[in-house]
């Protein structure tokens, strides 16, 4: 199953809030989520919240394999920039690894044929 961290709406009409959460990527927007992270209020005025995400819960799916999509990750930023930075690494290793592996493989076929 393909996970995906990314933000569900809710609220009323021309008054929308929104949830960061774990969802399968085949399920609609609005549909079936396997747990809420947070969630974000974009009409937020004064000293009302405008957004709150547990880092816990977002590390916890991270590390499970959940993508996060581009919008999610701009609120993540803003929150917990380490754990944008630990995702990031990750991504440049696995390229490294990917790229190290293909450099393996068509050094082998040269050496074959």
């Amino acid at each position: 199953m393909a996970l995906k961290i990314r933000l569900r709406q809710q609220g009323q009409r021309n008054r929308k809030v929104y949830r960061f959460v774990v969802a399968d990527a085949r399920c609609p927007r609005e549909g079936r989520y396997i747990e809420c992270l947070g969630w974000y209020n974009p009409f937020a005025v004064g000293s009302q919240l405008e957004f709150v995400l547990s880092e816990e819960k977002t590390l916890y799916w991270l590390e499970k394999g959940a993508q996060p999509t581009e919008s999610f990750l701009n609120f993540l930023n803003k929150s917990a920039p380490a754990a944008v930075q630990l995702l990031e690494a990750r991504r440049s290793l696995r390229a490294r690894k990917r790229k190290e592996e293909r450099r393996r493989s068509a050094t082998r076929r040269k050496a074959g044929a």
